[in-house]
């Protein structure tokens, strides 16, 4: 792992909530991969860990399904935003917001069914250890739905074919984008990776299949949106999407 690249992505002192979210056009982004989490989580669950959860923009999308909810993140603003929505304003009393590093999870071993992590690999290099933190906390049979930015895609092998991007889709080792914490993975290098810890993959979808300005510009998001929904799993074989979110099971 080369010295001078960071570890980490710290979105401190950070209004992701307004900047990146609300603020931008990221609406079927969102919706993307709420359907995605509809068809990857668990129904009904004791103890959920949402890695990276931010200010607890998917929370919805399993907060009445399991006893107990952790929000986890390293930033601790995000967190006290989460917490002022859903534990104050929506008075979830069964919700904790603890801050952390991913890296060293302060958590027990087997303490969780299910782990979710979304928008968090694609800011971590080291997700090895990610994903031996991740083992480490399910209990035996929990499944983890994680999500990576995938560098195998079809616009950037599109891009690389045609001569506008020096940097090969199909070479195994992370890509930094530009100077920040920005990593896209070959999902054989993530594969790999998640068969040495003993992690099976379940199912894979492909997400954001359609996120072209052009297209979100000319064609209505209901209908870019059920495009989606349709093809998540068919183009998931292709490494066809920008993101990938795999259901994983700890054996």
């Amino acid at each position: 792992m080369p010295l001078n690249m960071p570890l980490i992505c710290d979105y401190t002192d950070t209004d992701y909530k307004h900047n990146f979210w609300e603020q931008s056009d990221r609406v079927y982004e969102d919706k993307a991969e709420r359907q995605a989490l509809k068809k990857l989580l668990p129904e009904r669950g004791k103890a959920i860990l949402d890695l990276g959860a931010g200010y607890g923009r998917l929370t919805d999308e399993y907060v009445d399904h399991f006893e107990e909810v952790v929000l986890f993140d390293f930033a601790a603003n995000l967190l006290k935003q989460a917490e002022q929505d859903w534990c104050v304003r929506q008075n979830k009393q069964h919700i904790r917001c603890i801050q952390g590093d991913a890296h060293a999870l302060p958590f027990t071993d087997k303490s969780f069914d299910t782990v979710l992590c979304v928008r968090l690999m694609h800011h971590v290099l080291d997700i090895e250890t990610v994903f031996t933190e991740i083992k480490r906390v399910l209990k035996p049979q929990g499944h983890a739905v994680v999500e990576f930015a995938n560098k195998r895609n079809a616009k950037e092998i599109i891009r690389f074919l045609f001569g506008k991007s020096g940097t090969s889709p199909f070479s195994l080792e992370p890509y930094q984008r530009g100077e920040g914490v920005f990593y896209n993975f070959h999902p054989d290098y993530v594969r790999n990776l998640l068969w040495q810890q003993g992690l099976k993959i379940e199912k894979q979808l492909s997400v954001s299949n359609f996120r072209m300005h052009f297209l979100k510009k000319r064609i209505a998001l209901e209908k870019l949106l059920a495009w989606e929904d349709r093809m998540q799993e068919p183009l998931a074989a292709l490494y066809f999407g920008p993101s990938l979110f795999l259901k994983i099971k700890r054996l």
